[in-house]
C-alpha cells in the first residue's frame, strides 16, 4: 500500500498550532520575547531531567509494580507512576524558573506568554517530529519498521486519527498555560495550595494517557477519540482556569477597582467537568480491564516461546479459555482463540489445533487475524505431520526473535519437501526476515527473486514484487 500524503496534516498542523499561539499572544499583548523564551527553556529542561530519570528506571519501576502486585493493582499504579513523573518534574522546574524575580513578580500578560511558551515548544517539536517521520516513510521507507510505516498507510475510516493530534496540541498548550499560571501565583502569593492543585493537574491527564498507552486503547479508533475527548476536557478546564485567573491578576494590578466575581456559576462549571473527568476516567479503566488480564496471559504464553525448554502451553490454553468466558466481546478474544491454536500445533496437536482455528474463522469473521488464521489452516489441511513439525518449529522460533534459526527451519522445508505447497511459503518467509527482521537488504533481494522465479504461481508472489521494486528503487 502506498503512502497517503493527507498524514502530512498532522505535522504541520502541530506546527501552525504552535505558532499561532506565539504569534496571536504576541500582537495581542506585547509581550517582550523573553517570556516566551523562558517558558520554552522550562519545558525543554524539565524534559531532558525526566527522560534522564526515566530511560534508565521506568522499566526496572513498571516491571517491581508488575511483579509485585496484582495486575489489577499494579496497571493504575503505573500510570500515576507516569503520571507524578510529570507531576514532579515540569511542575516542579517550572517552579524553579518562576523563582526568578521577573518571573515571580510578572504581570499577567507575561505570565499567560512564559505558559503559552511552555506548551508551544512541545507542539513545535513533536510536530517536527511527526514531519521527519512522514518524509521518512516517503524518502527511505525500507528503513522503517512495518508497524510504523503502516500508520501513514491509512485510508477510508483510518483517516479520522489525523485530526487528533492536532486537537490534542490545542488541548496541551492551554493546560500548560493554565498549570503554569497557578504555579507562578502561588509563587507570588504564597498560597501553595494553586502549585498542589497544578501538580494534580498535570499528573491526572499524564496518568490518563500512560493508561491509553499501555491498554493500546490508541490502537483502537474510538478509545483513540474517548482519550482525546478527556485531553479536550482538560483544556476546557485550561480555557476555565485561564479566565478565572485573569480576574485575579487584574484585581492585583488594579487594586482600586472592584470586581465581581461569579463564583456559583464557575464553580458548577468546575464541578461538572471535574465529574466528567471522573466518568471519563472509569470509562478508560474498563476499556483496561480485559486487556490487562489478555497481557497477563500473553505475557506467558511469550515466556514459553522465548524460553523453548519451558511447556507451559496446558495452562495457557487453560487461562486464554477463561479469558474468552469472561470477556467474549473483548477485542483481544480473537487473538486469544489464535493463541489457544498455537498453543496446540506447537505441541504437534495439529488435529486440535485445525478446530481452534476454525473456532476463530467462525467467531470472529471480521478479525484482522482471519488472513493469518486462514492460511494454517490450509497449511495443516494440506501437509502431513513431519512437515507441519518444521513449519511450527520455524514458527515458534520466529516468534521467539530467533530469526537465524527460523530461517534455517524454512530452508529445511525447501530442501526436504519441494513439491510441498508449503514450499513457497517458507521461500517468502526467509526473504520477509531477511527484510523487516535481520534487515539485509541485499539478501532479502535474492531471496524475493528466487520466489519469484521458483514459484510463480505462490500467494505471496504480489507482495514480494512489490518487495523488490521498493528494495531497487533504494
Amino acid at each position: 500500500m502506498s503512502i497517503n500524503y493527507l498524514f502530512v496534516i498532522p505535522g504541520l498542523g502541530m506546527i501552525a498550532v504552535a505558532l499561532i499561539f506565539i504569534i496571536y499572544w504576541r500582537r495581542k499583548s506585547l509581550s517582550p520575547w523573553f517570556f516566551f523564551l523562558w517558558g520554552g527553556l522550562a519545558w525543554f529542561v524539565a524534559i531532558v531531567l525526566k527522560a534522564g530519570f526515566a530511560i534508565p528506571l521506568n522499566r526496572k519501576i513498571i516491571g517491581f509494580l508488575d511483579h509485585s502486585f496484582p495486575s489489577d493493582l499494579a496497571s493504575p499504579l503505573s500510570w500515576i507512576y507516569i503520571g507524578l513523573l510529570t507531576g514532579v518534574f515540569e511542575c516542579g522546574i517550572t517552579l524553579l524558573f518562576a523563582m526568578r524575580r521577573s518571573i515571580k513578580g510578572a504581570i499577567w500578560k507575561n505570565v499567560v506568554a512564559f505558559g503559552i511558551g511552555f506548551g508551544s515548544i512541545e507542539a513545535l517539536l513533536v510536530g517536527m517530529a511527526a514531519l521527519v517521520g512522514f518524509l521518512a516513510a516517503i524518502l527511505v521507507p525500507t528503513k522503517l519498521p512495518p508497524q510504523v510505516l503502516a500508520q501513514f498507510q491509512a485510508s477510508g475510516i483510518g483517516l479520522l486519527v489525523i485530526p487528533a493530534p492536532i486537537i490534542e496540541r490545542i488541548a496541551a498548550i492551554l493546560l500548560h498555560t493554565f498549570s503554569c499560571i497557578l504555579i507562578i501565583y502561588a509563587l507570588r502569593m504564597r498560597k501553595w495550595g494553586w502549585f498542589w492543585l497544578s501538580f494534580i493537574y498535570k499528573t491526572g491527564i499524564d496518568s490518563l494517557a500512560a493508561c491509553g498507552h499501555f491498554s493500546h486503547a490508541l490502537a483502537n479508533l474510538g478509545h483513540l477519540w474517548l482519550l482525546e475527548s478527556v485531553a479536550v476536557i482538560f483544556g476546557l478546564l485550561g480555557i476555565w482556569g485561564i479566565y478565572f485567573f485573569s480576574k485575579k491578576y487584574y484585581a492585583l494590578e488594579h487594586p482600586e477597582k472592584r470586581i465581581r466575581e461569579r463564583f456559583a456559576p464557575l464553580s458548577l462549571i468546575f464541578l461538572v467537568i471535574v465529574l466528567t473527568i471522573f466518568i471519563v476516567s472509569l470509562t478508560c479503566f474498563g476499556m483496561a480491564r480485559d486487556y490487562l488480564s489478555y497481557q497477563r496471559i500473553r505475557d506467558r504464553y511469550s515466556e514459553a516461546i522465548f524460553t523453548p525448554e519451558i511447556e507451559e502451553y496446558d495452562q495457557v490454553i487453560k487461562e486464554y479459555q477463561e479469558f474468552i468466558s469472561k470477556y467474549p466481546k473483548s477485542k483481544w478474544a480473537d487473538n486469544a482463540q489464535m493463541h489457544i491454536g498455537e498453543s496446540y500445533e506447537y505441541q504437534n496437536n495439529y488435529a486440535q489445533a485445525l478446530k481452534e482455528y476454525q473456532e476463530v474463522i467462525s467467531r470472529y469473521p471480521n478479525s484482522d487475524r482471519l488472513d493469518a488464521v486462514k492460511l494454517k489452516v490450509e497449511i495443516i489441511e494440506n501437509n502431513p505431520s513431519e512437515i507441519l513439525r518444521l513449519y511450527s518449529d520455524e514458527y515458534r522460533a520466529w516468534q521467539g526473535e530467533r530469526y537465524e534459526e527460523a530461517v534455517k527451519k524454512c530452508q529445511e522445508i525447501i530442501d526436504n519437501y519441494p513439491e510441498s505447497n508449503l514450499a513457497s511459503h517458507a521461500q517468502y518467509f526467509i526473504a520477509s526476515m531477511y527484510d523487516r527482521n535481520l534487515r539485509k537488504t541485499d539478501r532479502a533481494f535474492k531471496e524475493y527473486n528466487k520466489l519469484i522465479k521458483n514459484y510463480p504461481d505462490s500467494r505471496w508472489i504480489e507482495r514480494a514484487k512489490g518487495r523488490v521494486e521498493i528494495i531497487r528503487s533504494k
